[in-house]
């Protein structure tokens, strides 16, 4: 006796199996795409946050070492804070620090504008301003 049940088998057929097989990979590669961008905006982060304890390193050094009868005379030297920098503020290759001084609505005060600046592979910048009395 010889029976035939095609019509009545269970399972999966050759293209359910490849459309769902489909699916799936799209959705992994989502998640790869997701991935990559959050390593890259965590990367951009880190530096930020470094760029900003360099400057505020920056802002503190200056209001440490500015005193009111300094403060009229404040100007940026010329090579110091101008080179560049690395993560913990020592002389590397990475981030570059700068300052500017400008004049502010009383005489005994100052606009410092701390700027740190760094390439990865696109500009950025980080800049404090602080009213130095």
């Amino acid at each position: 006796m010889n029976t035939s049940h095609f019509g009545n088998e269970y399972g999966f057929s050759l293209i359910e199996v490849m459309i769902a097989l489909t699916v799936f990979a799209i959705g992994l590669l989502a998640v790869a795409t997701l991935q990559i961008t959050s390593v890259h905006g965590n990367s951009l982060a880190n530096q930020m946050t470094i760029a900003s304890n360099l400057a505020q390193a920056e802002v503190a050094t200056l209001e440490a070492t500015v005193t009111p009868s300094t403060l009229t005379v404040l100007t940026p030297p010329s090579a110091v804070p101008a080179g560049k920098f690395d993560a913990d503020g020592n002389v590397g290759t990475f981030f570059t620090r700068t300052y500017t001084v400008d004049s502010a609505p009383t005489t005994a005060s100052r606009w410092v504008t701390v700027t740190v600046s760094w390439s990865s592979p696109v500009s950025h910048q980080v800049v404090y301003k602080v009213l130095m009395r």
